[in-house]
């Protein structure tokens, strides 16, 4: 009997270690656009697994959330951290080996590094032991001499230590004379290893180390536009590599376009244009709309409908002046018409979870009227059309109902439909009271099998009668769907709480950002 006990109890901690590697938070409410600092938390879950002496399977369940989408990946160094320090031998050392793998890149080993310090210092340690030297070492020795010149340059510091500082004192040495090359160049700078490797008996592969590590060290000092776009062509070197003041030169942009992540590209676009670079006659509007275009391109950059939606309103938005005056700089409309398309393009992209669905929409007037915490850009009623459009274009079983003005009401919403007549849609249907439990009870008694019920509302999540988690749990054993899983997105609300602590198939998500579609997805399909 206890055997079991202690068995569920250890798998619980561990889905609410998952759910923090997700979303950055400890709970079961994911609260949009709020981060607190990783170093204030106390993360109850994974100081209890500590203590019982499961601290293995916890730096495996980060090891495992390496393969998932996370909000800030930094989560997992954090946590990495805590093994590392505060696990006993065997959980120290499973965390030391898993460094490399579960902070691939630079931002993520200089966040482990800073929790590292915190925690060692908070027990009167410095916390640079050979066991974590030795960690941090294979963290270097492993990437092969280029790709470690790439990863240390485009980000030399961040969470305040810089890899000039690391590399001091984890006293890493290696025997691979390229990789050595590197290392000199990240804590001395390029004219001292110059000066050091570059003789006469120079090996082959250490003068072309050397050749690139003059471009990167050149690349960051100058500040002539045209010396550049020469590296940036010759060298192909990416966004990271090139300083921020060439990034407001059109001629630079114009090389590092077709390189650059159309999600990053969306990102920047409101920049371009404040720049005039999405004027009529720019040299730089062609590549834009090339790559907004790119059929290939959009498939492999897996980006969601909202990135795209909120790129256009942020475009949308320079035709607009505090003033009430129109502004001079006024959207492109071929670049207004690229991103429609885009949008609809990127709906067809989506992952499929081939989960089975019942939507259950709010459509009181708040919905059009309201604002969406965490995006000023959105109203309610769009932010819950753009994550319905592309369940609809990529889920076999997605069935759509409103809270009616007695009961569910099925709204007839397809694939074919505009974001603006989904909205429409809404609207037109008689509005009821918010009864969060009411869509187990109605599927229950239609005799209908889901997999997931997503309720999205402004911030009506009060209990009217029952529960939401004693309906879905009814609704569980009625229909022998043990897995069933409730989602209840209040995009108006701050914070709420209608997720039992002690069910990991509920979920709130209080407001609503970028991460909120790739958060519920991770949900429905753990």
């Amino acid at each position: 009997m206890s055997t079991t006990r202690t068995k569920d109890t250890t798998r619980d901690l561990l889905d609410q270690v998952s759910y923090y590697l997700l979303v950055g938070q400890e709970g079961r409410c994911y609260t949009a656009g709020w981060r607190k600092p990783h170093s204030d938390w106390k993360l109850r879950c994974v100081d209890s697994l500590l203590s019982d002496g499961k601290g293995t399977e916890l730096v495996e369940e980060v090891r495992k959330s390496c393969e998932r989408y996370a909000v800030d990946t930094r989560c997992r160094a954090h946590v990495l951290a805590i093994c590392a320090k505060n696990g006993d031998l065997e959980t120290i050392k499973a965390a030391h080996e898993a460094l490399p793998a579960v902070c691939e890149s630079s931002h993520d080993l200089l966040a482990f590094v800073r929790f590292s310090e915190q925690l060692s210092r908070a027990k009167g340690s410095t916390g640079w032991g050979r066991a974590q030297r030795k960690a941090v070492s294979r963290w270097y020795l492993n990437k092969s001499a280029k790709d470690l010149a790439d990863e240390c340059s485009s980000r030399p510091s961040d969470d305040g230590w810089s890899h000039r500082d690391v590399l001091r004192l984890a006293h890493v040495k290696s025997k691979d004379v390229g990789t050595a090359v590197v290392i000199r160049f990240l804590v001395k700078g390029f004219e001292s290893t110059r000066k050091e490797f570059a003789t006469d008996e120079t090996l082959d592969d250490v003068t072309q180390i050397l050749e690139h590590l003059k471009v990167l060290d050149v690349m960051k000092r100058t500040k002539d536009e045209n010396e550049a776009v020469f590296l940036v062509e010759k060298h192909s070197l990416g966004f990271d590599g090139v300083p921020n003041g060439l990034k407001k030169s059109a001629e630079v942009w114009r090389c590092l376009i077709s390189g650059l992540p159309l999600k990053r590209l969306l990102v920047h676009l409101r920049r371009f244009a404040q720049l005039g670079f999405l004027a009529q006659n720019s040299c730089v509007l062609p590549l834009v709309l090339e790559q907004l275009k790119n059929e290939n391109r959009i498939a492999e950059s897996k980006i969601h409908p909202v990135d795209v939606y909120i790129a256009m309103k942020k475009y949308d938005d320079l035709g607009k002046s505090n003033t009430g005056r129109p502004s001079k700089k006024r959207p492109n409309p071929n670049v207004v018409d690229a991103l429609n398309s885009l949008l609809v393009a990127t709906m067809k992209y989506v992952p499929s979870t081939g989960k089975r669905y019942l939507v259950v929409v709010d459509v009181r007037n708040t919905m059009v009227h309201g604002k969406v915490f965490g995006c000023h850009y959105l109203i309610p009623a769009v932010a819950t059309a753009l994550l319905l459009l592309p369940l609809l274009y990529v889920e076999d079983d997605v069935t759509v109902a409103a809270f009616g003005a007695r009961d569910l009401t099925v709204l007839d919403v397809n694939r074919g439909m505009s974001l603006s007549e989904v909205t429409k849609r809404m609207r037109e249907t008689p509005m009821g009271g918010v009864n969060c439990a009411r869509p187990m009870i109605w599927a229950e008694q239609q005799k209908k099998s889901f997999d997931i019920f997503l309720i999205f509302t402004d911030n009506q999540t009060k209990v009217v009668d029952v529960k939401p988690a004693d309906a879905l749990n009814r609704y569980r054993t009625t229909m022998n769907l043990p897995r069933s899983r409730l989602v209840v997105c209040a995009l108006s609300a701050l914070r709420f709480n209608l997720a039992a602590a002690d069910d990991s198939g509920m979920l709130d998500i209080a407001g609503f950002d970028v991460h909120v579609p790739h958060v519920i997805r991770e949900f429905a399909t753990a």
